[in-house]
C-alpha cells in the first residue's frame, strides 16, 4: 500500500506540471442490446431464478478518463484514470458506477537497465455466467508489479518481475470470497538476428482463497522455452512450449500436472490487412469458485483499415476442463465456449469515431443450468482528444 501511494502521489506531482505533460482525455458512448444479460440457458431458468422470462435488456454505458505521461530526466511516469457509469432499462438493479486507475513510473539510468513499477485499480460487475442469479455482485481487484530489465551484452537481455494480485469476487453463497496471488517470474532470452530471439521463462505463484474454509491455498511453478520471430518484419510469430504443476497445499488433493504454452502469429498481408492467429493451453485459477482449470484455446482476428473505416472480425473458441484442486470442487465440468465478433470503425473526425458492433457467444458444458447462448447489438462513439485523438479505438 505504501507503494501505492508513493506512486499516486508522485504521479499527481507530475500531472500538475500541465506545460511539461502530454495528456489524453477522451469520453465514450456506448448503446447495445443483449438478448441474454444473465446468461441464463433458457426462459424456464430466468422464470425460476429470477421471476421473469425476460432475459433481454437495452444498457447504455458512458465513459469519462484521461491518460497522461510526463518524462523527467530518465524517469517517465505514466497513468490513467476512468469513471464509467452503466444503465440498464429493464433490469435496473444492475445500474452502477465503475472505475479504473493505473499508475507508474519507467526508469532508464543507461539503455543497457530499465526499470518500471505499475500498480492498478478497478471495480466493476462480476460475470454473471456462473453466478446463477439476477442480483449484481461487484469485484474489486487491486494489483502490482515490479520490473527489472538489463542486457549485459549486445545478444542477451534479462529481465525479472515480482507481482501480487487481489481479486475481491462475491458469490451467492461465499461473499467474502476472495483471490490472492503473489507471482514471481525470470526471463533469460538470447537475441538473434532480425529481431528473433530464444530464450527461457519461468514462474512461480503463490495463491490463497478467501472466504472458504481456509484449505484452498496452493502453490504453482512453470517453466517454458520461448521462441520468437521477426519482431520487426510483416510475419511475426511467439511461440511457448513447457510444462506446469500446481501443488494444493491440502494433502488429500492430488497434484495437477500439464503440458502448458501458447502460439501467435501475426502477419500484415499491407499496410492496410492483417491477422492474428494465437492458441494457448494453460493453468489457472477459477475467480467463481476455488477451482483449477486447465484450459485451451484459440483465436483468429482479420483487420482491415483504409483512412476513415475499419472493421475487425473474427471468432475465439475455448475449452475448460475443472480439476479437482479444492475441497468443494466441481471436478469433472467440462465447458466449451464459442465467441465470434463483427466491429466496424468510421472515423468521422480526427478526434471522433462511430464504431457499430456485434458479438456473439455460446457455452455447451456437461453440467445441469451451465448452458447458454446470446448475442449483443450495438454502437460506441469515442471521443479521443490530445496525443490520442490519432487512434480512437475506444476503451
Amino acid at each position: 500500500m505504501r507503494i501505492e501511494c508513493w506512486l499516486l502521489s508522485a504521479t499527481l506531482v507530475a500531472v500538475s506540471a500541465q506545460a511539461q505533460m502530454q495528456s489524453s482525455p477522451y469520453a465514450d458512448l456506448r448503446v447495445e442490446h443483449d438478448s441474454n444479460v444473465f446468461d441464463f440457458e433458457n426462459a424456464a431458468e430466468a422464470l425460476l431464478v429470477g421471476g421473469s422470462s425476460h432475459r433481454a435488456d437495452t444498457r447504455e454505458r458512458a465513459v469519462a478518463g484521461l491518460d497522461w505521461r510526463y518524462t523527467l530526466g530518465d524517469a517517465q511516469f505514466s497513468g490513467q484514470a476512468e469513471g464509467r457509469r452503466v444503465n440498464y432499462r429493464r433490469f435496473d438493479q444492475l445500474d452502477r458506477n465503475e472505475y479504473r486507475w493505473s499508475s507508474g513510473i519507467a526508469w532508464s539510468p543507461r539503455p543497457s537497465l530499465e526499470g518500471l513499477v505499475d500498480v492498478s485499480s478497478e471495480r466493476r460487475l462480476a460475470s454473471v455466467a456462473d453466478r446463477n442469479t439476477t442480483e449484481p455482485f461487484i469485484e474489486r481487484e487491486r494489483s502490482g508489479q515490479a520490473t527489472l530489465r538489463t542486457r549485459p551484452g549486445s545478444r542477451w537481455q534479462l529481465e525479472a518481475q515480482i507481482g501480487d494480485r487481489r481479486l475481491y469476487s462475491p458469490l451467492p453463497l461465499l461473499p467474502d470470497f476472495a483471490l490472492d496471488e503473489r507471482s514471481a517470474d525470470a526471463n533469460v532470452r538470447h537475441l538473434l538476428v532480425g529481431g528473433s530471439s530464444l530464450g527461457f521463462f519461468t514462474q512461480a505463484i503463490d495463491g490463497d482463497f478467501k472466504g472458504t474454509d481456509g484449505r484452498d491455498s496452493f502453490r504453482q511453478y512453470a517453466g517454458e522455452v520461448e521462441g520468437r520471430y521477426g519482431d520487426r518484419g510483416p510475419t511475426r510469430v511467439t511461440v511457448r512450449l513447457g510444462r506446469s504443476i500446481r501443488i494444493p497445499d491440502a494433502r488429500d488433493i492430488d497434484d495437477l500436472e500439464a503440458f502448458t504454452g501458447s502460439i501467435s502469429l501475426q502477419r500484415d498481408f499491407s499496410p492496410l490487412t492483417s491477422i492474428e492467429l494465437s492458441a494457448y493451453r494453460r493453468l489457472e485459477s477459477y475467480t467463481a469458485g476455488a477451482d483449477a482449470l486447465l484450459s485451451r484455446g484459440m483465436r483468429v482476428s482479420l483487420d482491415w483499415q483504409r483512412q476513415q473505416l475499419g472493421l475487425s472480425l473474427g471468432g475465439q473458441w475455448s475449452w475448460a476442463s475443472f480439476q479437482a484442486q479444492s475441497v468443494d470442487s466441481m471436478d469433472g465440468r467440462e465447458d466449451r465456449i464459442r465467441n465470434v465478433f463483427l466491429h466496424g470503425r468510421y472515423r468521422v473526425l480526427r478526434y471522433l469515431s462511430l464504431e457499430p458492433f456485434y458479438e456473439y457467444r455460446r457455452r455447451i458444458s456437461n453440467t445441469a443450468f451451465q448452458d447458454y447462448s446470446g448475442s449483443i447489438l450495438g454502437i460506441e462513439l469515442s471521443a479521443h482528444f490530445g496525443a490520442g485523438a490519432a487512434n480512437t479505438t475506444g476503451h
